[in-house]
């Protein structure tokens, strides 16, 4: 899974000091030095509230995996590494069965040091939050569109794998789900780090969760990585781009969206009109349309000319905002609603022309369009378990610490 050279790593000890070595590996097998029964000083590792264990009872790897027990205040472990001398890129990769609850100081948390994912309950299933971080300790959540179907008690039928991808020369790290980047560019918690030394894990109030083959190094655990730019070498190669060289920044083909973007989105970074519409995907992305789809001949705006006739001309696709300044995003249940059938939506696209789009590809998530549903005029339901969300973070305060939200 992680190449010949790390699967070596599997049961070897760190060095005799508080802080193990990186690159590091262990499945928490016998082979690894762990033993059934409490973790806490099992090579290095602390249990700093609660009650964590090695257990049989649940594992993705071996026989054995770590089990955080239920508790008020939540059970939390803790490991913490040795630099890793010449490197500013690290993964921390692994598996985990987590629990869900809907607040976060009671649910699965995960504190990479740089950058914290959560398991947070939206309903019937659980989703990934990540954490957006402003370099100073703040920061915001954000829902990845991530979910996972839970058990009665909470925790998720399957095993989730978690990649988290940090840079520390760029301070920003992104995030995949079962091997999927989710999220790319996010801020660092603290802009202060400069290397990976602190891994905490936070279990849940009213269940057990558990959690197993866990990797810290500076390669790719994923896929073949030369420049560890969070691209794989294959799709880079395929695409034009040198995989040797860190270029997930640069815009090969002069659309207006960088290599990490195309890469996320699934256009061609060698191809500035990935879907043959005549419109540049930049263009697209940037006035919310996809980049995916020839939809040269729609008008999602209801302005009387085709998208393809909005670009050409230089005009917006969208009607003019009713806030004459400072408008982030503006949601027009009349405008912009890709629906089936059923009503059930799929995507709602922002009519400020800043091209955000909300978006829900699980059927079971989406809300319902109604047609005149309030005074004759059309409306989008939300049954509290249904919700939409960016594919990306998006500021929608421009620096400012005043917001205005109307419905």
């Amino acid at each position: 899974m992680l190449g010949a050279a790390l699967a070596g790593l599997l049961g070897r000890l760190p060095s005799l000091q508080s802080q193990v070595v990186v690159p590091y590996l262990t499945d928490f097998e016998s082979a690894g030095g762990y033993t059934v029964g409490s973790l806490h000083g099992q090579n290095f590792w602390q249990v700093t509230q609660g009650s964590a264990a090695i257990t049989t009872a649940l594992a993705f790897s071996g026989t054995q995996s770590l089990v955080l027990s239920p508790n008020v205040p939540p059970s939390t472990i803790k490991q913490t590494f040795a630099q890793l001398v010449g490197q500013n890129v690290i993964f921390v990769d692994f598996y985990a069965s987590p629990v869900a609850n809907p607040q976060l100081d009671v649910t699965t948390l995960i504190d990479a040091e740089a950058s914290r994912a959560a398991f947070v309950k939206i309903g019937p299933p659980g989703e990934v939050h990540a954490f957006d971080g402003n370099g100073s300790g703040g920061g915001r959540w954000i829902a990845t569109g991530f979910v996972v179907p839970l058990g009665a008690d909470g925790r998720a039928q399957n095993w989730v794998r978690f990649t988290f991808r940090q840079d520390y020369a760029a301070k920003k790290w992104d995030l995949y789900l079962n091997g999927v980047m989710v999220k790319h560019d996010l801020g660092f918690r603290y802009n202060a780090s400069t290397f990976f030394s602190l891994f905490t894990l936070q279990g849940a109030s009213d269940a057990a969760g558990y959690f197993d083959y866990f990797y810290v190094g500076a390669e790719n655990p994923l896929f073949a990585d030369q420049a560890h730019d969070g691209m794989g070498d294959a799709w880079k190669s395929a695409h034009g781009l040198n995989p040797a060289v860190n270029d997930r920044n640069g815009d090969l083909d002069g659309d207006g969206l960088t290599n990490i973007e195309e890469y996320t989105l699934g256009t061609n970074p060698n191809n500035t009109d990935t879907d043959s519409d005549g419109i540049p995907d930049g263009w697209e992305v940037a006035h919310g349309s996809n980049p995916l789809v020839n939809d040269a001949a729609s008008d999602p705006g209801g302005m009387g000319r085709t998208l393809l006739q909005s670009y050409q001309q230089g005009l917006s696709p969208w009607p003019a905002p009713t806030v004459p300044d400072g408008l982030q995003l503006w949601l027009r249940a009349d405008r912009g609603i890709t629906h089936d059938s059923t009503n059930n939506v799929s995507q709602w696209l922002d009519v400020s022309g800043r091209g955000v789009r909300v978006l829900q590809s699980t059927a079971t998530r989406q809300p319902l369009w109604a047609a005149g549903a309030l005074n004759g005029q059309p409306a989008v339901a939300f049954d509290g378990a249904s919700f939409l969300a960016t594919a990306a973070a998006v500021d929608t305060q421009a620096g400012s610490n005043d917001v205005t939200v109307i419905v």
